[in-house]
């Protein structure tokens, strides 16, 4: 947040600096007024895409895998038991050549 922040104020120094004629000539209040809506305004875009990036996420998690949303931790073991592969029985058959 103190990126945007930093970002603001060097651009509104860079704004009275080259603009001295036009600044020479306006209300101080002017001046703040604009740099206070500067910030309200970048704070808002900021909190906005903080927003929708939640509400992203909680999309993509409510479309995730809906199968095994309402499982139990029971059943999700018993099914992790079963994708176990099953040991390996000894080779049979197995011819010796001497």
């Amino acid at each position: 947040m103190w990126v945007y922040g930093a970002i603001m104020v060097s651009e509104a120094i860079l704004c009275i600096k080259n603009g001295k004629e036009l600044f020479e000539h306006t209300q101080g209040i002017n001046i703040v007024l604009w740099l206070i809506t500067q910030v309200v305004v970048s704070v808002a875009f900021v909190y906005g895409c903080m927003l929708w990036q939640r509400a992203q996420e909680k999309y993509k998690k409510s479309t995730d895998s809906p199968s095994k949303k309402g499982k139990t931790q029971n059943t999700l073991q018993s099914e992790e038991q079963g994708k176990k592969s099953p040991k390996k029985s000894p080779k049979r058959h197995v011819q010796k050549i001497e």
